[in-house]
């Protein structure tokens, strides 16, 4: 889900500029008066999404940024912790009650009073009963999340704000839709997706999980085309969303109106106005959305250049921090310097997982990963000598010299 109750992605980038640009007038001035600018007011940010087929609800409870606290941007991200390591200003010990449409309730509980290393301030969480996607999560109170029901939440904070807020689930079949596995050819291939029409649904989303963040696009079609060469516009300098080498997930799902409007809507920076929020007593959304089904795509491409293709290690391992196989591709150049993707095989630790790294003349420096950007198995370093690569690779405290040979294996 994406998160808008405090300034992420492009709006952090818009401040900074701002304050660049203020600057900039600043130092080209004769005389500024001193004026001392007030604090925002706060207002409590909501970030709540029943799906049917989730095996729980997390429902993210914030403030927005008004400048009256500081908060760390440098703490790295943390899913088990999005709002602290998003930096925001999670509301504590408040009290979250889902009610159905037959008058039963929920109070969600929030992870940090449960969790050990109280990670998950101001996340709240349920289990839907009625999943059986995976098993259920002990410890948590329980409520069924269906398909066409209607749903209330209201949220009361120990600092006396109340947040009420309405929402219908599509209607989608009461059986939970398929998972299945796709191999994609980038350079060649065009993903195709059809569904049939969804009652209570205002539009639907197709979202494509990708290693620089998700990219997203609503349709009123029952239908959608993604092409390999599609790009990503959430994301500076728009990347390809799809890169050789990693797994890509694709979902389709129906949206009601509430995410739809939240979602298509722009936030002011320093407020929040601009949303399209439906929420009484605060910003943010209290949405439904059923998924239709989703796919896992493996993605490849061409092997165009001499330089791509599969290299084997030659030398036995002995600390096991190096893969025995990995295959590289050309995402892109630029420049003098040039863009690698792939993927790996063999570790001892880890069975394989995708890499990425920049070659620069016969310089080469290649991350393998365990599953995303953000997960570094081990380092290669090395020269490209005719065809092998020759350089040590780096885990911790550990390092290995060796030596990988191109190999004329075809897949």
């Amino acid at each position: 889900m994406v998160t808008r109750g405090h300034l992420i992605g492009a709006e952090r980038e818009r401040l900074i500029a701002i304050t660049v640009l203020a600057t900039a007038l600043l130092g080209t001035a004769c005389q500024f008066e001193q004026i001392t600018v007030a604090d925002g007011r706060e207002r409590p940010v909501v970030h709540a999404v029943l799906n049917p087929w989730a095996p729980d609800v997390a429902i993210l409870v914030e403030r927005t940024l008004t400048g009256r606290v500081t908060v760390d941007d440098d703490v790295p991200p943390n899913r088990n912790d999005p709002i602290v390591t998003g930096g925001g200003i999670p509301i504590r010990y408040a009290r979250v009650i889902v009610y159905d449409e037959r008058g039963d309730s929920v109070v969600a509980v929030e992870d940090a009073t449960s969790n050990s290393d109280g990670r998950g301030a101001g996340v709240y969480r349920f289990r839907n009963r009625a999943s059986s996607r995976d098993p259920a999560i002990p410890g948590l109170p329980s409520l069924p999340i269906l398909p066409g029901a209607t749903y209330r939440l209201r949220i009361t904070t120990v600092e006396g704000d109340t947040v009420t807020g309405t929402t219908t689930v599509p209607e989608v079949s009461t059986v939970a839709p398929g998972t299945g596995t796709r191999f994609f050819n980038r350079d060649r291939d065009t993903l195709r997706f059809f569904w049939d029409a969804v009652p209570l649904s205002h539009r639907y989303l197709v979202r494509i999980e990708s290693p620089w963040g998700p990219m997203f696009l609503f349709t009123e079609q029952f239908e959608t085309r993604l092409p390999g060469t599609l790009r990503n516009v959430f994301q500076n300098n728009f990347p390809s969303v799809f890169l050789p080498g990693f797994q890509s997930r694709i979902s389709v799902a129906a949206v009601d109106r509430n995410y739809f409007d939240y979602y298509r809507s722009a936030s002011d920076p320093f407020t929040g106005t601009g949303l399209i929020s439906r929420l009484d007593g605060g910003v943010g959304v209290f949405a439904g959305v059923a998924e239709l089904y989703s796919y896992n795509v493996f993605v490849t491409a061409n092997l165009d250049d001499p330089f791509e293709g599969w290299y084997e290690n030659v030398a036995p391992q002995s600390d096991g921090i190096a893969p025995f196989t990995m295959k590289l591709f050309i995402e892109s150049e630029g420049g003098s310097t040039t863009f690698i993707t792939g993927e790996h095989y063999g570790s001892p630790d880890v069975a394989g997982g995708p890499l990425m790294g920049l070659r620069s003349g016969n310089r080469l420096s290649v991350a393998f990963l365990e599953s995303d950007i953000s997960d570094t198995l081990s380092v290669f370093v090395g020269d490209i000598r005719g065809d092998s690569l020759i350089g040590v690779v780096t885990a911790g405290p550990l390092s290995e010299t060796l030596t990988y040979r191109k190999t004329t294996r075809r897949d």
